[in-house]
């Protein structure tokens, strides 16, 4: 009886995640969202094969500043790197921004099959209409330890913000923070919707020693923590870690955290991809609560947003 008993539970797990997995897109299953974002996305689904290599653009989302693009790259018979990419986008003659980008490994059971789904997400001018964008997503291989361009996929899209707009919530904040005698660290605006939180503020005396925070808490007590994923000076971006905004709090306070300075040991190791070439991956090694972010300080007074 109790066998009987874990596998039903087995397989109404499996049949949950099977049909989590249908309802939503590319996007939402990269981006780790749990509801239905089908509504959002609009299917591309066009692909272009050279030299072994099929890119493939996927998906496409936007609201009113934000562009999201599923794309994926698979070698077929396991000949070529497939672990590095590159991605530009344009709009009317313009160059996006990249603000982040999301990988997910997916593997088809075949050795000499082998795939990989990417998403990445650019900052845009306000727009309110449809508009057609150009993209650009090139491919690498590796000689004799030299990393170099192999081939550029180009592909053209429209994409409307509208449904994903009406679902966006902007609230404006206009705080400034004084960092240290005159330089302001201005926190602008936030926006959320299904795929993601983000805060935007601007600061023109950034250096390559200097790491910012939010962190904060709701009214209903969950704690919040936003970390900065883009600076194109002066404009700087914060995204929300983990969960997003939940439906019933109503308002929100955040305090920002500074850190300047250097910590930690500098480390670099290879990373096997293939029998033939290795990626070089370089990184920071912390002593215990040595991080940045264990290391940083309040700046500045709490800032309330009110969520509702």
């Amino acid at each position: 009886l109790l066998v009987a008993v874990i596998g039903a539970g087995l397989i109404h797990q499996k049949e949950v995640e099977a049909a989590w997995y249908k309802m939503t897109s590319l996007i939402g299953r990269i981006l780790g969202i749990e509801k239905g974002t089908d509504e959002y996305v609009k299917a591309i689904q066009k692909t272009i094969e050279k030299n072994g290599i099929a890119v493939s653009l996927e998906e496409v989302a936007a609201d009113a500043k934000s562009l999201w693009i599923a794309y994926s790259l698979t070698d077929e018979k396991g000949e070529n790197d497939i672990s590095m990419s590159s991605i530009q986008v344009a709009v009317d003659g313009e160059s996006l921004a990249l603000e982040r980008q999301y990988a997910l490994n997916n593997s088809t059971g075949s050795e000499k099959t082998a795939s990989k789904y990417f998403v990445a997400k650019f900052n845009r001018s306000k727009a309110d209409r449809s508009q057609k964008f150009e993209i650009e997503i090139g491919t690498f291989q590796n000689e004799n330890g030299q990393v170099e361009e192999k081939d550029a996929y180009e592909f053209s899209f429209t994409a409307d913000p509208e449904a994903l707009q009406a679902d966006t919530k902007e609230i404006d904040i206009q705080v400034s923070i004084p960092i240290e005698k005159d330089q302001t660290f201005l926190i602008s605006e936030m926006k959320y919707n299904i795929f993601g939180c983000t805060i935007s503020g601007s600061y023109s005396d950034m250096t390559e020693d200097d790491e910012f925070w939010l962190r904060g808490k709701d009214d209903l007590g969950n704690e919040y923590v936003f970390n900065l994923t883009s600076y194109d000076k002066p404009n700087l971006i914060f995204e929300l870690q983990d969960l997003g905004i939940l439906d019933h709090a109503k308002q929100l306070t955040l305090q920002l955290y500074h850190y300047s300075g250097t910590t930690g040991k500098t480390v670099s190791y290879e990373q096997k991809e293939s029998e033939d070439a290795y990626i070089e991956e370089i990184g920071t090694v912390y002593d215990e609560d040595q991080a940045p972010e264990d290391l940083a300080v309040p700046v500045g007074d709490g800032i309330t947003v009110d969520l509702q």
